[in-house]
């Protein structure tokens, strides 16, 4: 089964759908480990160091340094 590859068509049919929570930036300095329990939606590997986008709870949870609160889109086709 092939997907649906004509833009105009995507962009059509797109729905954005607005998930619940709020997501932070957390960056762990390099050689430090990901909390256990903290499950990153995204990992962002740096010089500076790892940066995580988590669930804003599980980062205070953990004591984490978070910047950059956000929600996350998706879009359905």
């Amino acid at each position: 089964m092939t997907g649906e590859t004509d833009l105009k068509t995507l962009l059509a049919s797109m729905t954005p759908e607005l998930l619940a929570g709020t997501y932070v930036f957390a960056t762990l300095a390099p050689g430090v480990a990901q909390p256990e329990g903290v499950e990153a939606v995204m990992i962002f590997r740096e010089r500076e160091g790892v940066t995580l986008i988590v669930d804003e709870e599980k980062a205070i949870a953990a004591a984490l340094t978070a910047s950059f609160r956000c929600r996350m889109v998706t879009l359905n086709i």
